[in-house]
């Protein structure tokens, strides 16, 4: 037994090492940290058009896919509000416009029949305040009448809708002031890959930028219609806001050029799937940072 227990030791002493040796190189070997992103193909011009105020869609003129011009109709909105204001305000215009007609009426009686210069007077200052009353409900008017003419949605800049079932998901609904209603692209302009990065994940660029001191941020990416060809390019600029998804996860939007003439089946929205570069760090680094990540996300105190 003694024997059996001496040859052992140098065995088990070599295992040790072994595994020492292992443990240690994972600190001080380094490799490329990459965090995993996705995004999609935009056009680089784009704009949103939102509902002007509360108010109905009554028509829908174009659908997803057709290609607009600017000034060119696309939604007819109505606003019961604004109809209610202004049948309000006509009345009241109505009102005030036969009160100055008595009162020029009046005038011209007392004129005629020689009254009195302090009543004549009286009737010549109810006068100038029906006109005043007139011209501030005029304005009132006019006012909204031009809100009125805003709500006939017209496209921003010659391009193609991007949104999606516009008469299904908008056609005679009530719809919030501020809402977006429809997106139009420019198709003609650059291409862009817009990769929506996970603020947590954003950190580690961050800190690659500060610490490693990397000013561009490395992309690998690849178009996941055609997972066989990889592509490199930088990232050129990023959001300076977050943003949140339909999940109400925090992220931030990243943007990477995209040559889309190098590219005959590329389309608006095609999905994308990349890896940005944060330097090198260790493999423990590496290996361990999902469970890093969980239990600061879970433990925020340690």
């Amino acid at each position: 037994l003694d024997q059996f227990k001496l040859n052992a030791l140098p065995r088990s002493v070599s295992v040790l090492l072994v595994i020492t040796a292992i443990f240690a190189s994972m600190f001080l070997i380094k490799t490329d940290f990459e965090i995993a992103v996705s995004g999609q193909l935009r056009p680089s011009v784009e704009q949103n058009v939102f509902a002007p105020a509360d108010s109905v869609v009554e028509q829908v003129e174009v659908g997803y896919g057709d290609r607009v011009t600017a000034g060119q109709v696309l939604l007819q909105l109505s606003s019961n509000e604004y109809s209610v204001k202004l049948s309000e305000l006509q009345n009241s215009l109505m009102a005030v416009k036969k009160e100055l007609e008595a009162n020029q009426l009046l005038q011209s009686v007392a004129r005629s029949e020689g009254r009195d210069q302090l009543f004549i007077s009286q009737v010549t200052a109810k006068l100038e305040q029906n006109r005043l009353e007139m011209e501030s409900i005029q304005e009132n008017i006019d006012w909204y009448i031009e809100q009125q003419k805003d709500l006939t949605i017209t496209a921003p800049i010659n391009g193609v809708v991007m949104s999606r079932d516009l008469r299904l998901n908008l056609m005679n609904r009530p719809i919030k002031v501020g809402s977006q209603l429809v997106r139009v692209a420019d198709t003609d302009s650059p291409w862009e890959i817009q990769f929506d990065i996970p603020d947590r994940e954003f950190g580690y660029l961050l800190d690659a930028k500060r610490n490693q001191r990397i000013e561009k941020w490395s992309v690998a990416y690849k178009l996941e219609s055609n997972l066989e060809q990889n592509f490199v390019a930088e990232v050129v600029g990023h959001d300076r806001h977050n943003s949140f998804d339909e999940d109400g996860q925090n992220y931030v939007r990243a943007y990477v050029p995209f040559n889309k003439k190098d590219f005959e089946d590329a389309r608006v929205g095609q999905s994308v799937l990349g890896r940005v570069n944060c330097g090198r760090r260790s493999l423990f680094f590496v290996w361990t940072r999902d469970i890093r990540d969980f239990i600061r996300s879970n433990f925020f105190w340690m």
